[in-house]
């Protein structure tokens, strides 16, 4: 049932560790990780994570608006920031039927937990059947401690995945990165567009999206472009097109002082902040100047360490 066990280090200690989707690895989970860290006895335990992969929503096929801030190549990434290991286990009907005993004794059958730290609202196993009460019981049993996750309040209110998902799509992409604790990027592969940006003299980059991956709302944003591990600004839209009777949503940037063909690489695209909604512009005139003060705006409100 383990998909992989990713690792940067070499250590063979006791586990501290904690359970979840991690979705956005957020400055709440961050909090989380520090608290396990806090909680090492010695340079030799590990701080470990225990994630799924598919998502369970896409295994029952739950997926009416899921919409994911990092899918799962992004998330062990983004952890192994913060941990030592992170172990993805396959969620598939064998994991999904495991009650909740069985599922902490397969845990604790692959690997030696010291402690288990978790949100006060948890809950593990089939049907979602076992809560923080039971893990406690269960420790007891297998000879681990349990602890609860302090919360992170930001405003008055906990950050949540569920939270930053909803800035993200109404487009409030400075507060979503304040919360996450990183800037909120999309990576993909260039493929080949309707190059109405190429017509308009402002070639751009159009990206192939991870399926699920949450898009913001349609609009312009200002964006910084990592290219084979070159930074670049750019300038993002995320819409129809309607000016020139577009249809189809896309995600495409314009990289600004960039030249060179992109079809077929593999780009990240890190959002900073929204510059306007998407507009009807009465004529291709008026929709080419406002690209070059979209573009003005960039240069002259990000600066960015090339």
């Amino acid at each position: 049932m383990i998909r992989g066990i990713y690792r940067k280090t070499d250590k063979n200690g006791e586990r501290f560790l904690t359970i979840g989707t991690f979705d956005g690895v957020h400055l709440g989970h961050q909090l989380l990780f520090k608290q396990l860290k806090n909680k090492k006895r010695n340079d030799e335990d590990i701080i470990s994570v225990v994630t799924f992969e598919p998502h369970p929503r896409i295994f029952f096929k739950n997926v009416e608006n899921l919409s994911l801030i990092t899918i799962i190549e992004e998330r062990i990434r983004l952890l192994l920031e913060f941990v030592d290991e992170v172990i993805v286990l396959k969620f598939d009907e064998k994991l999904s039927k495991l009650s909740p005993e069985e599922f902490i004794s397969f845990l604790c059958n692959g690997f030696k937990i010291n402690t288990i730290v978790e949100g006060e609202n948890f809950h593990f196993g089939h049907g979602k059947g076992g809560d923080v009460a039971l893990l406690r019981k269960l420790g007891k049993s297998f000879g681990f401690d349990v602890d609860i996750a302090n919360l992170y309040i930001f405003n008055g209110l906990p950050i949540s995945s569920s939270r930053i998902r909803r800035l993200i799509i109404s487009g409030k992409i400075e507060e979503a990165n304040k919360l996450l604790g990183w800037d909120f990027f999309i990576s993909g592969e260039v493929i080949h567009g309707d190059r109405i940006g190429t017509f308009l003299g402002f070639p751009t980059a159009n990206l192939r999206l991870p399926e699920y991956k949450i898009i913001p709302q349609s609009g312009v944003y200002a964006a910084e472009v990592e290219i084979s591990g070159k930074r670049y600004l750019g300038a993002l839209n995320i819409g129809v097109k309607p000016t020139v009777g577009g249809k189809k949503r896309s995600v495409e940037v314009h990289v600004i002082d960039f030249e060179g063909d992109l079809y077929q690489e593999v780009i990240t695209v890190k959002f900073k902040y929204k510059i306007r909604d998407e507009i009807k512009f009465d004529s291709i005139t008026a929709l080419k100047k406002q690209i070059r003060a979209d573009i003005d705006n960039i240069k002259a409100n990000y600066e960015m360490n090339l």
